[in-house]
Order: structure tokens, then C-alpha cells, then sequence
């Protein structure tokens, strides 16, 4: 279970920092969770590298966010609620856009939200300030779909891009790909309350393209 830094049993509400989400518990989720479309493809929890990538993103300036494999919509709403971005959230699962719906209302923002895979992501403007994607990284295939989706993202412009991760193979695969391609820094971020760190991978398009 990720660790929120606020826990309200009463509400049935996580906070983390300062952004809410409900716990599984509360009658907006379990009426989505216990239906015939609950989530599929990994849609049914917040995954712990989301929280960390909340934590890295105080410092990071975009007014225009997509947020990739968003699953419960928990970083891109956190940018529309701190950064006044404007934020669209992109899952295979259609059924979680009434799940980032809920959370975008619960913390009184406006999201966008479409149902798409990233391969066909890869087809349409991608000019972002900001792609942001967490805990995505979790086969070959996805990896090599990511590894297109970037570069595509690069020549529509955008500015950066952020994956967060706990390590996974095929993660480190999409970090050494864009380590040959593109300015980069992967940060690893330790956590006394998880054994498994967590990894950021951040890439610079503006400072490639300076480069270049």
C-alpha cells in the first residue's frame, strides 16, 4: 500500500501532499470498483511511484500536461490543482475516466480525460509542456510503444518528459534508450516507509534541441 501522508477514516479520503484522493472503501469508488467495468490493465490501486513523482513536481513549471497511464488521476490532478495546468489524463481503461472525474471534482479542478492506448497516442499532437506517466513500464511491448511515443513527443515540441518507477527492467530499458537520444538525469529517491526505491527519469527536449 503506497504511504499518503494524510489518512482521513471518517471522509474515507488519502491526502498527499495536499492533493485528495478517496480510499477504495468510499461509496464514489466502490460503486465503480464493484461493477461490471471495473478497471483492468493495473487501473485498481494508486501505484507507489505516483506519490513520489507528487513530491518531485513543486519545482516543475507547465501550463499544458499530458499525463499517460494515469490510472486514478492522481499526478495530473495534482498539477491542475497546484500549477492551474491544464491537464489531460489518458488510460486504456475507459471506465477510469469516471474514476478521474471523481477525483478531479473532489479536489475542485477540471480535467480532461480520454480513453486511448499509447500506441495510438503516437498519432496525434503530442506538443506538451509536460508528458508525465508512473508505474507504466511494465512489459517489452509497452516499453516499445514509450520508446516511440517519445520520440514523437520530441518532434511535436514538447518541452519534457517525466516517467517514475520502482526499477523494473523494462524501465532501466526506456532509461538507456533515451540516455542515447536525448539529455537526461534519472534520480533515484529512497523511502524509509518502502524497501523499493523509487526511479525518476526526467528528459530535457529543450535542452536536446539546444544541444543539437
Amino acid at each position: 500500500m503506497p504511504k499518503f501522508e494524510i489518512s482521513d477514516l471518517k471522509r474515507k479520503t488519502r491526502s498527499h501532499c495536499g492533493t485528495q484522493i478517496y480510499m477504495a472503501s468510499h461509496p464514489v469508488l466502490r460503486s465503480f470498483m464493484r461493477g461490471v467495468h471495473r478497471p483492468k490493465h493495473f487501473g485498481d490501486r494508486v501505484w507507489g511511484a505516483s506519490l513520489k513523482l507528487v513530491e518531485q513536481l513543486e519545482f516543475v513549471s507547465a501550463k499544458k500536461v499530458l499525463d499517460i497511464g494515469c490510472g486514478w488521476g492522481l499526478v495530473g490532478v495534482h498539477l491542475a490543482r497546484t500549477k492551474e495546468a491544464e491537464v489531460t489524463c489518458t488510460d486504456l481503461d475507459d471506465c477510469l475516466g469516471q474514476i478521474v472525474q471523481a477525483h478531479a471534482e473532489l479536489n475542485e479542478v477540471s480535467i480532461k480525460f480520454r480513453a486511448v492506448s499509447f500506441k495510438d497516442l503516437i498519432k496525434t499532437d503530442l506538443a506538451y509542456d509536460l508528458v508525465i506517466g508512473s508505474d507504466i513500464c511494465f512489459s517489452d511491448e509497452v516499453v516499445a510503444e514509450l520508446i516511440l511515443l517519445i520520440d514523437h513527443a520530441y518532434a511535436c515540441g514538447t518541452s519534457k518528459v517525466m516517467i517514475a518507477d520502482i526499477g523494473r527492467p523494462d524501465f532501466t530499458d526506456l532509461v538507456e534508450h533515451s540516455k542515447k537520444k536525448y539529455i537526461t538525469k534519472l534520480e533515484k529517491i529512497d523511502d524509509v516507509n518502502n524497501p523499493k526505491p523509487c526511479f525518476i527519469l526526467t528528459i530535457d527536449f529543450n535542452a536536446s534541441r539546444g544541444q543539437n
